[in-house]
C-alpha cells in the first residue's frame, strides 16, 4: 500500500533558514517518491527560490536535495485552478489543476522521522509556501 505525506513550510522573509521534521507512520517501509512545489511567490522565472535537503537522522546522509526554481503554472485540461480532474488520474495527486510528478526513490526507513533543511535564496521579502510530498510504502 502507498500513501502520500504532505509537509508545508511557510517562508516569510528573504534569506530565511528553517530546520523541520516530517513524521512518518510507524508501519512505513520505504520512501519511494518525493515531489516539491512552491506556491504564491513573485519572483522572476529561472531565478533560484531556495535550497532543500532531506535526510534520515540515523542513516546519517542526505537522500534528497533540490534547488527550487519557480515554474510557470500548468493547468492541464482545466483553466480553473484548484479543481481536480476526475477520470484522468493514475493515482498521483493533483495540485492547482496539474498533476504532481514524483522523483523516484528507494530509501529504506528504520525510523519514523525525516529531517529537513530549507534555505531561502531570495533577496526580496515576500511570503510563500513550500510543499513537500513524500510517497511512502506501507
Amino acid at each position: 500500500m502507498e500513501r502520500v505525506i504532505i509537509k508545508q513550510i511557510q517562508i516569510t522573509s528573504a534569506s530565511q533558514q528553517l530546520l523541520f521534521q516530517i513524521r512518518l507512520p510507524r508501519d512505513s517501509k520505504r520512501i519511494i517518491g518525493v515531489s516539491v512545489t512552491v506556491s504564491a511567490i513573485k519572483i522572476p522565472r529561472n531565478q533560484e527560490t531556495g535550497w532543500l535537503w532531506l535526510s534520515t537522522p540515523f542513516m546519517g546522509e542526505t537522500f534528497y536535495n533540490e534547488i527550487l526554481i519557480p515554474k510557470p503554472l500548468d493547468y492541464g485540461i482545466s483553466v480553473m485552478p484548484m479543481i481536480n480532474q476526475p477520470g484522468y488520474s493514475d493515482g498521483s495527486p493533483w495540485v492547482s489543476g496539474s498533476k504532481i510528478e514524483f522523483s523516484t526513490l528507494n530509501r529504506p526507513i528504520s525510523e519514523t522521522i525525516v529531517e529537513g533543511f530549507y534555505s531561502d535564496q531570495r533577496t526580496v521579502d515576500g511570503k510563500y509556501t513550500v510543499s513537500i510530498y513524500l510517497k511512502i510504502e506501507l
